[in-house]
């Protein structure tokens, strides 16, 4: 049994960035059992580096909440200037959250995951401030996961 169970609407939000219906969801950890949806980001927006932003905000990721965020990361291949997407997984844990709510975010991520299923998720990032999720860095570390560049 998983350590924390992701909601019928949650699990549709997910649905719906999976089919490009929504360019992110962002998920909340509620009494450490439930993840619940917290945004959900309607259409690409702008250029990939402003629908990035969009995403990417102290709203969406406190520095004292986990979260986790599934978005259509946008990004302009630097090899052939081709604009792609991949599907990108967010845990987000940051060091000002209680101890309990990472290891909840930590021990339930697999659970998680399993539930969402795999189908899709081109990249999993780790992220404990906003810094780390920066479009630069992040772009980075899709790069580095991905087998078209």
């Amino acid at each position: 049994m998983a350590l924390v169970r992701v909601s019928d609407e949650a699990m549709e939000a997910v649905n719906m960035v999976r089919t490009g219906k929504a360019s992110f969801v962002v998920l909340e950890y509620v009494d450490d059992k439930m993840c619940e949806v917290a945004d959900i980001g309607r259409g690409p927006m702008g250029s990939p580096q402003e629908s990035w932003e969009s995403f990417a905000t102290d709203e969406h990721f406190p520095e004292d909440e986990c979260r986790l965020g599934l978005v259509n990361f946008r990004y302009v291949s630097p090899t052939d200037k081709v604009e792609r997407q991949k599907l990108a997984l967010v845990h987000w844990a940051p060091g000002r959250s209680s101890m309990k709510a990472r290891m909840v975010a930590s021990f339930g991520l697999k659970g998680v995951k399993a539930q969402m299923g795999s189908g899709g998720i081109s990249c999993s990032l780790q992220a404990h401030n906003l810094p780390e999720l920066d479009f630069e860095n992040v772009l980075e570390k899709v790069l580095a996961r991905c087998t078209v560049k």
